[in-house]
């Protein structure tokens, strides 16, 4: 060796031989002990004994859950069905969204947590089977789609939970309900080839879209309905025009004896281009059978599935550039765009509803053409019998049933349709000269010549009520001149001494001129009552300590506010006017936001409803309007009617 060869070699080749072979043997066992450190080993798995009575899965926290993926496989179709719910960002707000419908917002918050809550621990109470061969005998086959093909069975049902990081929580595969046992499953985790039999509820864990969303699409009360209008229309897709058929408008009060009347009813001629109006014919009636339906319908619409509006419709359904370039969209689903007098709109192929309430919400909703997928409830039977829309003339829609529909929803404030307060007039003043701390409440039947500087000398609670209806409050002014209204008029019956208040006001001034004076004597001791003049008033005696009464009257014969026998009255009226006109502006708060929260929900989707609940709530003329029953009333009449009603007077009594 010479000098460049390394000193660690050349030590070594200085040992004997002895020692080299245990040097090398200690290197060897110090590098296999490293590798059986550091090198990865098989985890010694549990038996099936051992199995039984742990938890399949490990206990998490059901909140942390950020995200659920389940993987169905639809066996008849041949098709593998994802559904996954999220935590995500979405216009600046976190919010749980289903990226499989296109980020839809999920209503059911809770959904998620009871599914993880549903999933997590499990313990094995028995283990089925060891064998993958067993795999499609208990339904647990992974649905993968780069596996699967037609006509496998036993595919199970793979659920995946994952935290905001996406750590796996969770992951297991849902087979089969054990026989006479629905509420013990078969399951396996996902990579382990062992089925195990647990206690399981699938209800939470399901990929059907309906089930994540929020169920009452148009969080509508029946009883609040108060209009609907009928806008019977077709829109010619090719042509993008509209073919003008009739409109029918019903009143409905759920209140009233007769629930449902006929407001009006016109079709349209397109030669005249004029509306003709059809009544109702003696022999006819509104079929309140079917309008009970519809309204119920529109309290149950449900929907099936979503897909986001083209960019370009805004929230009233306007239709801009960009909407007119995505106009094969529309037009495929049954909607066009066209101009009818209030801009371009998008109209539908099959007409449109609006819907008012009493909250003052009035909901647009336009039905477009059928998508081509079935309705899984009216598959279920849910759905119009087969032969039930022939009844009574009926026009059978040409759409097969168990199909499904697109449908545009809207909802716009209409402050018609609250009700306004009935607001009381207030009585007129008595007559005597009004200071002006007064004058504000004794104005209006004073100054009735003068509505408008009334209106601007009222307190605001009087001017508020005057501002929401002018024309009832000069009209209480032109009136209390001459005769006060019918509510004013058991206030004044109810005046003791005043038995003449019935008589026209234009005489109230001489009446009740003298009434200062007039109670002066009253007021004053009687040895003074011969004397009541301006004389007695000097008296300094009379008027020092012992008959402050006097000067009280003759305060009261300037200002009279306590001897007003309708100060109070007035009073009260006010403050109870205000009270109603606050809880009406109240109402027309709340009703602004509900309909900007509902259209903010409906602004950027077209919805998919079953074709049996558009038949029930799309009705045409020849659908509300039914013959009369003409033979069963007279028959009922003539046997029954008068008797029984007599009977049922003297059972009251």
């Amino acid at each position: 060796m010479d000098s460049t060869t390394p000193f660690a070699i050349r030590q070594i080749s200085a040992m004997n031989e002895p020692v080299k072979t245990l040097l090398f043997v200690a290197i060897a066992v110090v590098v296999c002990a490293a590798a059986w450190l550091t090198g990865p080993r098989d985890v010694e798995q549990p038996t099936a004994a051992d199995l039984i009575g742990t938890d399949l899965i490990k206990q998490f926290d059901p909140l942390s859950a950020a995200s659920i993926e389940i993987v169905e496989f639809d066996e008849a179709n041949a098709a593998v069905k994802p559904f996954r719910v999220e935590r995500k960002k979405v216009k600046d707000q976190i919010r749980w969204v289903i990226p499989s419908h296109q980020d839809y917002p999920t209503d059911a918050q809770n959904q998620l947590s009871d599914a993880a809550a549903a999933v997590m621990g499990l313990p094995v109470l028995d283990v089925a089977s060891e064998s993958a061969a067993a795999h499609a005998e208990y339904g647990v086959l992974d649905p993968d789609p780069k596996v699967r093909k037609p006509g496998d069975r036993g595919v199970g049902k793979r659920v995946v939970l994952r935290d905001e990081k996406g750590g796996e929580l969770a992951a297991l595969i849902i087979g089969k309900a054990v026989p006479d046992k629905p509420e013990l499953r078969y399951v396996r985790r996902a990579g382990d080839d062992r089925v195990c039999v647990v206690k399981l509820s699938v209800d939470k864990i399901t990929a059907d879209f309906e089930k994540w969303i929020e169920k009452d699409l148009l969080k509508l009360n029946p009883w609040d309905i108060t209009t609907v209008r009928i806008n019977d229309y077709r829109a010619d897709l090719l042509r993008q025009r509209l073919e003008i058929r009739g409109r029918t408008t019903l009143k409905h009060d759920d209140a009233a004896e007769k629930k449902w009347q006929l407001v009006s009813d016109a079709t349209f001629d397109p030669d005249s281009g004029q509306w003709k109006e059809v009544p109702l014919g003696e022999d006819e009636e509104l079929d309140t059978q079917k309008l009970d339906a519809m309204k119920y319908a529109l309290d149950d619409l449900k929907i099936v599935d979503v897909q986001r509006k083209p960019e370009g419709l805004s929230a009233d359904l306007k239709a801009t550039g960009d909407a007119v370039a995505n106009e094969e969209s529309l037009i495929a689903r049954g909607f066009v765009i066209a101009d009818v007098g209030e801009g371009r709109q998008v109209y539908s192929s099959r007409g449109e509803i609006r819907v008012g309430t009493k909250e003052g919400v009035e909901y647009v909703l336009r039905f477009g053409e059928v998508t081509g997928e079935e309705s899984k409830k009216d598959n279920e039977g849910n759905g119009k019998k087969e032969g039930d829309a022939k009844k009574d003339g009926e026009k059978k829609d040409e759409s097969p049933p168990g199909m499904n529909r697109y449908l545009f929803v809207m909802a716009q404030f209409n402050q018609d349709l609250i009700e306004r307060p009935k607001l009381e007039d207030e009585p007129p003043a008595a007559g005597e000269p009004a200071s002006p701390e007064s004058k504000p409440a004794d104005a209006p039947p004073a100054n009735a010549a003068e509505p408008k500087s009334d209106t601007a000398e009222k307190p605001a609670p009087a001017a508020a009520g005057s501002a929401e209806q002018p024309p009832k409050q000069s009209t209480a002014g032109e009136t209390s001149g001459a005769k006060p209204a019918d509510e004013t008029a058991p206030a004044v019956d109810r005046q003791p001494g005043s038995p003449g208040e019935d008589a026209p006001k234009a005489d109230s001034a001489p009446t009740d001129a003298p009434k200062p004076g007039d109670a002066k004597p009253a007021d004053a001791p009687p040895g003074d009552a011969k004397s009541g003049d301006a004389k007695s008033g000097d008296m300094k005696p009379g008027a020092a300590g012992d008959k402050p009464a006097s000067g009280e009257a003759a305060q009261a014969g300037t200002q009279t506010p306590a001897s007003d026998p309708k100060a109070a009255e007035r009073e009260r009226i006010r403050t109870e006017n205000k009270r109603k006109m606050e809880e009406y502006e109240d109402r027309v708060k709340k009703g602004k936001e509900k309909a900007k929260e509902l259209n903010d929900r409906f602004a950027d989707w077209y919805y998919v409803i079953s074709n049996s609940e558009f038949e029930k709530i799309h009705l045409t003329r020849e659908q509300i309007v039914k013959k009369k029953e003409t033979k069963k009333e007279e028959k009922d009449g003539d046997d029954h009617d008068h008797p029984h009603g007599e009977m049922e007077k003297f059972d009251a009594l």
